[in-house]
């Protein structure tokens, strides 16, 4: 499987796959920690924004390994994610793995997780991509603040009551950490970072949001006729 070739530090190294009781199971390397799930919730949100940097950047050069081999996780999540000594972060679960489709097709029998999925995957026609794992990622960020998972994305096309991150904790979080968040939650796919190196770019200088995305007007044409630029 393609998953073994994956080697980084940040992705949980699988050592093995079997078939049993009509199904397949890997076999990965056992870590000690805790997973970031836990972690949120003992500490109530409100990790510091030098923790959320440490283990969100050094998710993100994972992410971009796994991305550059054109695969998708399509399933992070604090419970997917593991902090082990120092805070050194540890992607879990790729049982959602999707090879990415070079055409806009929908993937069927993705798994949702309802305030971490975007839009795009729980869709017919949704087309997803990096940007797609980009979404699970800021959501992610947005609950080691926020200490709960963000409203469901569906809930949010129709009526996005949700504040923004650079008004909502503000008092306490740079503005370049919670524009990125926020650039990467939009619910649009076609107005989120598209890569990795968007978003690294945009959490260590908040102009790059603004400019990337007035550098995006040449996809803004076609938004309207995807399925979530309808209203």
């Amino acid at each position: 499987s393609i998953l073994a070739t994956l080697k980084h530090p940040t992705i949980v190294n699988v050592i093995n796959f079997f078939r049993a009781n009509d199904t397949v199971y890997m076999v990965t390397e056992f870590h000690k920690g805790v997973d970031l799930q836990n972690y949120i919730k003992r500490h109530k949100g409100n990790l510091s924004e030098k923790l959320i940097r440490k283990v969100f950047t050094r998710l993100l050069d994972g992410l971009k390994d796994i991305h550059g081999k054109d695969l998708l996780h399509l399933d992070i999540k604090p419970g997917n994610i593991y902090l082990r000594a120092h805070g050194e972060p540890l992607l879990l679960d790729f049982g959602a793995v999707h090879q990415q489709q070079q055409s806009r097709k929908y993937q069927p029998g993705q798994v949702v997780t309802v305030g971490y999925s975007p839009i795009e995957q729980s869709m017919a026609g949704g087309y997803v991509g990096p940007w797609s794992d980009i979404y699970a990622l800021g959501a992610t960020m947005r609950s080691c603040i926020e200490g709960a998972a963000p409203p469901p994305a569906e809930k949010r096309r129709l009526n996005d009551t949700m504040r923004p991150a650079v008004e909502a904790f503000k008092k306490h979080y740079s503005h370049g950490l919670l524009a990125a968040i926020d650039w990467a939650m939009e619910v649009d796919p076609l107005h989120r970072p598209q890569n990795v190196d968007e978003l690294l770019e945009a959490m260590n200088d908040p102009g790059k949001r603004d400019e990337k995305r007035h550098n995006g007007s040449v996809l803004e044409r076609i938004a309207s006729s995807l399925p979530w630029g309808k209203g």
